[in-house]
C-alpha cells in the first residue's frame, strides 16, 4: 500500500478511535463537574503513562526484530502478552479489594490507571503487529471497534445505569483489555512459536528501547508536573479547566500519531538514505499539517469550549495556547526518527533529561505569576526541546547532502 493511501487510513483510524475521549468529555464535565473532569482526565493521562512504560521500550525493538528475526520476533509478543495478561488479572483484584474499601478518591484513580494501562498495553501489542505486517485496514478496523464499543458503554452508563467516575474508568480497562486478549489470541495462532518464557529475553530490547522511553513520556510527565504544580498555586477548579483544556488540545496529538505511524517507516528509510529532498517534503506537509490543526484547535477552546463543556467551564478560554505545546511536541517526533536511523537513542535520553530539567526550572518559576504567563512559560519551553533536539541531529534530516 502506498504513502498516501496510509496516510489516509491511519489519519481516518487514529482521529476516530481517539475521539472517544473527547466525545466523553462534555458527558463527563456535565455529569460530574470539574472535580470528575481531573479525575477522568487524569485516569487517562496516567493510562498513557503506563502503557508506554509496559510497551514503550518494547515496541521499537519488536519493529528491528520483525525485520531480522521472525524467531525473536514472536518470542517476545507471545512473553509480553503473557506478561500483561498476569499483571493484569493481578491488578484486577487490588482494585476489586480497593473499589470495597475506598470507594473514591485518588489512590482508586490511580490504581485503576494501572490497570487500564495494562489493558491498553495489551491491545497496543496486537495494533503493533497490524503496523509491521503493513495491514493498516485491519489496525484501524479493530482500534475503532474498540472506540465504538467503549462509548456505546459509556453512554448507556452514565444515562441509564448513573455509573460513577471510577467504574467508567474501569470500564474502560476492561473494554480494552478484553479487545486486545481477543485480537492478540488470534494472532498468536498465526505464529509457531510457543514455548518457556525466559526473562533474559528482554535485557537487549530493554537497552535499545529505553532511551527512547523518556521522550515517549515526557509531554505526560511535564502535564504531571504542570497540573501539580497548578494545584498548589491555585484550587482543584483550576486544574480541572486546565485538564478539560489540554484534553481538547490533544486532538492535535492525536492527528500528529497518526501522522508519524503514516509516514515514519517512509521517513526512516529516506533517513537511512540520506534523501534530504524526499524528507523536507514530508517534513512541509507534517508541519503544515500540525499548525493549521493547532491554530483550529486554540479557536476552538478559546470561542467554544464553554459551549462544549457547560457554564462550569466559563474560563476555559485561559488555556486556548495549549495546543502549541502539541505542535512542537509533534515536531521533535520528527525529529526524533534522524537518531534512531544512526541508532543513537542514548543521545535523545541524554537531550530529554536536559529538556525536562529545563521546562521543570520555568514553569516553576512562572506558575505563580498568572495563568497567562504560566501558558506562554509551557509553549517556551516544549519550542526549545524541539530546537535542542533539531540543533543536535534534526537538522541533518533537512540539510542537503
Amino acid at each position: 500500500m502506498n504513502l498516501k493511501k496510509d496516510v489516509v487510513i491511519y489519519l481516518f483510524g487514529e482521529l476516530f478511535s481517539k475521539l472517544t475521549p473527547f466525545l466523553l468529555l462534555p458527558i463527563v464535565a456535565r455529569q460530574y463537574g470539574a472535580d470528575g473532569t481531573y479525575f477522568y482526565t487524569t485516569y487517562i493521562l496516567l493510562v498513557f503513562i503506563t502503557q508506554s512504560l509496559m510497551t514503550g521500550w518494547l515496541l521499537p525493538y519488536l519493529a528491528l526484530s520483525f525485520i531480522r528475526s521472525q524467531r525473536t520476533y514472536q518470542y517476545l509478543y507471545y512473553a509480553n502478552s503473557l506478561f500483561l495478561c498476569c499483571f493484569f488479572m493481578i491488578m484486577l483484584a487490588i482494585v476489586s479489594v480497593e473499589f470495597w474499601l475506598l470507594q473514591s478518591g485518588l489512590l482508586l484513580t490511580i490504581s485503576i490507571s494501572i490497570l487500564g494501562g495494562a489493558g491498553s498495553s495489551m491491545f497496543a501489542l496486537f495494533l503493533s503487529a497490524k503496523q509491521y505486517k503493513k495491514q493498516s485496514k485491519k489496525y484501524v478496523t479493530s482500534n475503532v471497534l474498540r472506540s465504538i464499543v467503549y462509548l456505546a458503554f459509556s453512554i448507556i452508563g452514565v444515562y441509564y445505569f448513573n455509573l460513577s467516575i471510577y467504574e467508567l474508568m474501569l470500564g474502560h480497562a476492561v473494554n480494552s483489555f478484553l479487545h486486545g486478549c481477543l485480537f492478540s489470541s488470534r494472532e498468536l495462532k498465526t505464529q509457531k512459536f510457543k514455548g518457556r518464557v525466559k526473562p533474559a529475553i528482554f535485557i537487549y530490547p530493554i537497552k535499545y528501547g529505553l532511551p527512547l522511553l523518556p521522550g515517549i513520556i515526557l509531554n505526560n510527565v511535564r502535564t504531571g508536573l504542570d497540573r501539580f504544580l497548578l494545584g498548589i498555586s491555585y484550587s482543584v477548579t483550576i486544574v480541572g479547566l486546565y485538564a478539560a483544556s489540554y484534553q481538547l488540545a490533544s486532538i492535535v496529538m492525536v492527528l500528529s500519531t497518526a501522522l508519524t505511524k503514516a509516514v515514519g517507516p517512509t521517513v526512516l528509510r529516506f533517513a537511512i538514505n540520506q534523501e534530504s529532498n524526499k524528507i523536507r517534503n514530508v517534513f512541509l506537509f507534517f508541519c503544515l499539517t500540525l499548525l493549521f490543526s493547532s491554530l483550529f484547535t486554540a479557536v476552538v477552546i478559546e470561542y467554544f469550549g464553554v459551549i462544549i463543556l457547560g457554564e462550569e467551564f466559563s474560563e476555559i478560554h485561559k488555556f486556548s495556547m495549549l495546543p502549541l505545546i502539541f505542535l512542537f511536541q509533534g515536531i521533535n517526533g520528527f525529529f526524533v526518527i534522524q537518531f534512531q536511523a544512526e541508532k543513537k537513542t542514548g543521545d535523545v535520553l541524554k537531550i530529554n533529561l536536559v529538556s525536562i530539567l529545563i521546562y521543570s526550572i520555568i514553569v516553576s518559576l512562572s506558575v505563580s505569576q498568572s495563568i497567562n504567563y504560566f501558558l506562554l512559560s509551557l509553549v517556551c519551553a516544549s519550542a526549545l526541546n524541539c530546537l535542542l533536539t533539531f540543533h543536535f541531529g534534526g537538522k541533518k534530516m533537512l540539510s542537503s547532502r
